[in-house]
């Protein structure tokens, strides 16, 4: 499986995680690790294959996973375990990831240089099997970004997805009747 950069342990952490998290019909999003002096933090991003996961579901995951890193030992050390939604600017780190948000706003950081710039916010346009990403940033520029370049990548979120095309915030519908 094709994914962004990540470091041997979070891939192996990955690896163990991900038949267990789909096992329970979730898909694994995003999984982060940070060693801290007193205790380590393991940041897991789960969704469900449709959207939209709850509380309640992922505190039930968390014991899960939890039990798992325990029982394998994966983690050396205190460790903190954080189970949560990947939110509305879901991560991107699978090349399906980035099939799926084709058409999208995506925000993309590199770690070289792309035609002399590191940070790219536009529309995906393509992924193509090489592994390259092609993104429309605006203004007649199109950028084709390697894959191997990417360090970050994230969904978008308009306002108008948020709240429906079209749609303003309640408190400007409510100035715009007050207004008639």
């Amino acid at each position: 499986m094709r994914m962004l950069k990540k470091n041997t342990f979070v891939r192996q952490l990955w690896t163990l995680i991900d038949p267990v998290v789909q096992a329970e019909g979730y898909e694994l999003v995003d999984l982060d690790f940070v060693r801290g002096k007193k205790a380590s933090q393991v940041r897991i991003f789960v969704d469900r294959p449709e959207g939209g996961i709850g509380v309640d579901e992922c505190s039930r995951l968390s014991g899960v996973l939890g039990n798992l890193l325990d029982v394998e030992d994966s983690v050396k050390g205190s460790y903190q375990l954080e189970v949560s939604s990947p939110g509305i600017d879901r991560p991107l780190v699978k090349q399906r990831d980035f099939e799926r948000a084709a058409g999208r706003t995506v925000k993309l950081k590199c770690d070289l240089p792309v035609e002399g710039r590191r940070n790219f916010t536009g529309t995906l346009l393509e992924v193509d099997d090489k592994g390259t990403l092609v993104v429309d940033c605006g203004e007649d520029t199109t950028v084709s970004i390697p894959w191997d370049c990417i360090a970050r990548a994230n969904l978008v979120v308009s306002t108008e997805e948020i709240f429906g095309h079209g749609s303003a915030s309640k408190a400007e519908d409510r100035n715009r009747s007050e207004k008639r």
